[in-house]
This record gives C-alpha cells, sequence and structure tokens, in this order.
C-alpha cells in the first residue's frame, strides 16, 4: 500500500504515513479512512507525514482537493498536521488552499512541534 493509517499510542491522533507521491484521487480515499478512523475512536486530531514526498499536483488539482475532502467526511474543525521535510516548499500551496477553505491545518518541518500543536 501506498500510504498507512494508524492510531498513536494514546490513541488520540491519527496518523497517515504517505510513502509515494499520489493522486488526489488516492488522497481522498486516505483522507476518508482516517476520517473513519478518528470517529470511531472520537479523535478529531490528523498527522499526515508527508516527509520525503513531493507534491506534484497542479494548482487546479490543489483546488479541486479542498473543495472535495468535505465530501469524504473532513470537518473544517479537525487539526491536522502536515509534517513535509525542512527544505520543501511543493506543500505550501496545498495549505493556501485548505484554510481558504477554513480548514485547520498547518504545516510542520518538526514531526515533534506537529504533535505538540495537535495536542494543544
Amino acid at each position: 500500500m501506498d500510504y498507512e493509517i494508524s492510531l498513536a499510542d494514546d490513541k488520540s491522533i491519527v496518523v497517515v504515513r504517505v510513502k509515494k507521491s499520489l493522486p488526489t484521487q488516492i488522497a481522498l480515499i486516505f483522507t476518508k479512512e482516517a476520517i473513519e478512523l478518528s470517529n470511531k475512536h472520537n479523535t478529531d486530531k490528523h498527522l499526515i507525514d508527508l516527509r520525503g514526498i513531493r507534491n506534484t499536483w497542479s494548482v487546479f488539482e490543489t483546488y479541486q482537493f479542498a473543495q472535495e475532502i468535505k465530501k469524504y467526511g473532513r470537518k473544517r474543525l479537525d487539526k491536522v498536521a502536515l509534517v513535509i521535510d525542512p527544505e520543501d516548499e511543493t506543500h505550501a500551496f496545498l495549505e493556501t488552499a485548505l484554510v481558504n477553505q477554513n480548514y485547520n491545518n498547518r504545516l510542520f518541518r518538526n514531526y515533534e512541534e506537529a504533535v505538540v500543536w495537535l495536542t494543544e
């Protein structure tokens, strides 16, 4: 599988580890699966681990993804941290597109800082 979905040890955060660059349709599928797991465990916190993955989506694909995720169960108040490599700028527009749709997303270049933000 090109991604793995799990719970943090304390079951408060759904963690999605993306293993390679994926098309938006697959990202929507893992979004739905992650939401289903979070609903089952009564959490609204998600960490998407994108380290080692460059975003190859076009501006249109990114905008469309931000429009579509509501249909897959994403709620605007869900807290989602996207963890990327320190030098990676390819996910910046994704963060902008999601925030412009009023989603509670934030990019992090440090895994531990992302966890702290999610648990605040």
